[in-house]
């Protein structure tokens, strides 16, 4: 069960997607990338974001077999932000994307509102990519939205990265009445 849980934590950004595949365990090789994308903001190199994009096809093949297509789309989708977002904090050498669609991501995430999951799955993305808190201000604030879907999606990812993530812990820890306002 670890390593599903593992797993589906980055599939915190890929919850609404990947929920039918959870049937079929990814390799370990993929848990173990996926791990590493989840914890790169808590130690980024160059080396960790080569490692990063090269397990990045396996990860697409394993969802091409496993994933119906809108959900390979999405994890594409999410790793093209993941990368976007370390690559313009840390200036990583060897993106597979042209430095105009990153910055395009960048600026798309960092200024867009939250409408959709995938708009909350994208600042999990920014997050694990740079660590910075600002993501987290924005997915709280998605906590109190008139739309149920996307604040109880908010509320849940926050709660559950509250309990595995020591640096989301941190960030409410310091904020009480943010705390005791979305953690349950």
């Amino acid at each position: 069960m670890k390593r599903k849980s593992l797993f589906m934590m980055f599939g915190l950004a890929y919850v609404f997607t990947l929920a039918t595949a959870l049937a079929q365990d990814p390799p370990p090789e993929l848990i173990a990338a996926t791990e590493k994308q989840m914890g790169f903001y808590e130690n980024p190199s160059q080396e960790t974001f080569t490692e990063i994009v090269a397990a990045q096809n396996g990860f697409m093949q394993w969802g091409h077999d496993n994933l119906p297509p809108d959900s390979v789309e999405h994890m594409d989708r999410l790793f093209r932000t993941f990368v976007s977002f370390a690559w313009k904090k840390g200036g990583y050498a060897g993106s597979p994307f042209s430095e105009k669609e990153m910055n395009g991501i960048v600026k798309s995430v960092s200024k867009g509102k939250i409408r959709t999951p995938d708009d909350l799955d994208a600042l999990w993305a920014a997050f694990f990519a740079t660590g910075e808190e600002n993501y987290l201000d924005r997915l709280t604030d998605a906590t109190s939205v008139r739309n149920p879907l996307i604040a109880g999606a908010a509320s849940w990812s926050l709660n559950a990265n509250y309990r595995q993530r020591p640096a989301v812990k941190e960030y409410f820890d310091r904020q009480p009445g943010k705390k005791e306002t979305v953690i349950r």
